[in-house]
């Protein structure tokens, strides 16, 4: 253990100045749109969440982790403003049922989406389109004083309302195309704000001096009640969200985790070398196939029996043939060499030759000594035969 103290220290040196340096490097800007009033990043809406105090001044102000359904049927906190800053709204019928019950009965719902669509924006007929192109424009909203241009660029796309219910509808804001962005419909004794600028309301925005009142005066066409704040489109039920996924979004937790990781390794690495028995160390058995080999080689050359060692080449042939291509062996006739010619694809004129051989050498007695120079053909062939049907 003494030994390794120094790889030790090494090691903790390291892991303290990798430490160091990923906790001063400069953290890269995180540009994803979230507005998320939890993201202090560009484009959540921390900031918005707390410009409701001053918008809302002595007004309670909560954030609703639940869909509009349950917020609205199974809270008491169900009056006053309700306020969604989201990316795409496309409520279902449910949800779409009890926002217009909501406001129906003297609320008021304010949301703020790039898209609206599903039944909550067939049943108020309203429809946005988009002009992916143009990412930067202008907007003015028409009844505050004589109205200010407000300046943006939007990460995504560009969208206006498209058509609407004139009926019921208030144009409060136009681009300077000329297309509505911000309008109010009146909804039983209630009004729905609907603004398709949503990252206006971001962070970014919020505290760029130049589009910072934009988020505030139009919040204002609100009256001034308590206010539920919508963090179900963005964040899901209270619960939903994935351990490991708040682990890495926090950098002390971060660390903390890898920390706790590389601790378990290290300490399983040095643990197990401690306690673990030592084995010892068996020397495999030596392999003498090849000198066994030469060994009967030796006495077949010795001996001089070639036509001995012929028909074992020949039986091994043959069996592997059996097992191979299950083919009879027991009569070599010229429809045999002919078939297994066309089975291996082996030239015709060799397969022939080798099976003549064969046959030439099973039909001479015993006691026939069979030259060196036919037994290394025999053996030639042999090899060639399996070095092509192996392939």
């Amino acid at each position: 253990m003494k030994g390794n103290r120094k790889y030790i220290a090494i090691l903790a040196a390291m892991i303290i100045a990798f430490g160091l340096i990923e906790y001063y490097r400069p953290k890269p800007i995180d540009w994803r749109i979230t507005l998320s009033n939890k993201d202090k990043i560009p484009f959540g809406s921390y900031a918005t969440f707390e410009l409701l105090k001053d918008v809302f001044p002595k007004q309670s102000i909560s954030s609703s982790r639940l869909p509009a359904f349950n917020q609205l049927t199974e809270t008491n906190n169900n009056k006053g403003n309700y306020i969604f800053v989201t990316s795409y709204f496309a409520a279902d019928e449910n949800d779409t049922k009890e926002l217009l019950k909501f406001v129906a009965k003297g609320n008021d719902l304010f949301i703020a989406a790039t898209t609206f669509n599903g039944p909550f924006a067939d049943t108020l007929k309203v429809h946005t389109g988009a002009d992916f192109e143009e990412k930067q424009y202008v907007t003015k909203l028409l009844n505050v004083g004589k109205g200010r241009n407000f300046k943006f660029i939007s990460p995504r796309e560009n969208s206006f309302f498209d058509s609407l219910n004139h009926k019921t509808t208030v144009v409060l804001g136009r681009k300077s195309s000329g297309k509505p962005d911000f309008v109010k419909i009146k909804h039983g004794k209630g009004h729905v704000y609907l603004n398709v600028n949503s990252t206006a309301f971001s962070n970014y925005f919020v505290l760029d001096n130049a589009t910072k009142d934009y988020a505030f005066q139009c919040l204002s066409y609100l009256p001034i009640k308590q206010v539920i704040w919508d963090e179900y489109t963005k964040q899901g039920r209270v619960g939903e969200d994935d351990v490991f996924r708040v682990l890495m979004e926090h950098p002390s937790l971060k660390w903390a985790y890898y920390i706790m990781i590389l601790g378990i390794i290290i300490f399983i690495i040095f643990e197990s070398k401690r306690r673990q028995r030592i084995i010892p160390i068996i020397t495999p058995l030596p392999n003498n196939t090849l000198e066994f080999t030469k060994v009967v080689g030796a006495l077949y050359f010795n001996k001089g029996d070639h036509h001995d060692a012929a028909l074992k080449k020949i039986n091994y042939l043959l069996e592997f043939i059996r097992t191979k291509f299950f083919e009879r062996t027991n009569v070599i006739d010229d429809e045999f060499i002919e078939h297994i010619a066309e089975k291996t694809g082996w030239d015709k004129v060799k397969t022939k030759q080798l099976f003549e051989m064969i046959r030439w050498i099973k039909s001479r007695p015993e006691e026939y000594l069979l030259s060196e120079a036919d037994l290394l053909l025999l053996n030639d062939l042999i090899e060639e035969f399996f070095e092509f049907v192996k392939k």
